[in-house]
């Protein structure tokens, strides 16, 4: 009998873990879970042995106050972060894990991250392996978007000097991976779930005073510049501001 390959193995894994629905949207039921269930077996065999679970585990809160969230913080994306749901295109979006990167974003509140996972047979060009706790994860510099620090859910901390080096890799291009391989379509993936959860910072970042405040001052400067090339003295950069 021939064995599969791991990295096959790891793909399907990531695929239940970021598009399958989390277990108590699992357990509570609906349209799109039914029609969800008609095609996954994975989540069939979760619903079995996880109903008992997820009834006592629902009312297990973790209290404790979570210490700051700076740089080499790993942090869980909160669900309640995507104010449409986790549910788009027909498909789930799960929170994933995310490193805090040392990266100024000039707005209040929002910091840079870069995703995680825990597929080491997938990890390629760009990828960065974690530390303490998280040994078994990587960074993926490739993969980097912004979050407000309120969406964040602290989980632990990683040496900053790995925080430090995605970060310098985060501003390089992509690495090319070879198309129609499973490395590929993993950060196909991967990109696509980072697109998800770093649109609904883009869309607060884009309503944010600080950022208006710089927009406005853009604004003014390059007008100013265009009237003073011009000689258009008599349009006084306020008009359009």
């Amino acid at each position: 009998m021939r064995e599969l390959d791991p990295r096959n193995i790891a793909w399907k894994r990531m695929l239940e873990e970021r598009t399958c629905p989390p277990i108590d949207i699992l357990c509570n039921g609906g349209t799109e879970v039914q029609a969800h269930l008609a095609g996954c077996s994975a989540c069939r065999e979760r619903l079995e042995d996880s109903s008992a679970v997820y009834a006592v585990s629902r009312t297990c809160k973790n209290k404790r106050q979570s210490p700051p969230i700076i740089p080499g913080a790993v942090c869980r994306i909160k669900r309640d972060a995507a104010p449409n749901g986790i549910y788009a295109n027909h498909s789930w979006h799960n929170p994933p894990l995310v490193l805090v990167l040392p990266i100024d974003t000039k707005i209040d509140g929002m910091l840079r991250v870069a995703q995680i996972h825990d597929a080491s047979e997938l990890a390629g060009p760009g990828d960065f392996p974690l530390t303490d706790n998280y040994a078994d994860c990587f960074a993926e510099s490739w993969n980097t978007w912004s979050a407000f620090v309120d969406t964040l859910e602290y989980r632990g901390m990683v040496s900053q000097d790995i925080a430090a080096l995605v970060a310098a890799r985060a501003h390089a291009p992509r690495p090319q991976i070879k198309e129609d391989t499973v490395e590929f379509w993993f950060r196909l993936q991967e990109l696509k779930i980072g697109r998800f959860f770093g649109k609904i910072a883009k869309t607060r970042e884009a309503e944010h005073p600080d950022k208006l405040t710089v927009l406005k001052a853009w604004t003014q400067k390059h007008v100013a510049n265009f009237v003073n090339y011009w000689g258009c003295h008599f349009l006084p950069v306020e008009a359009v501001v």
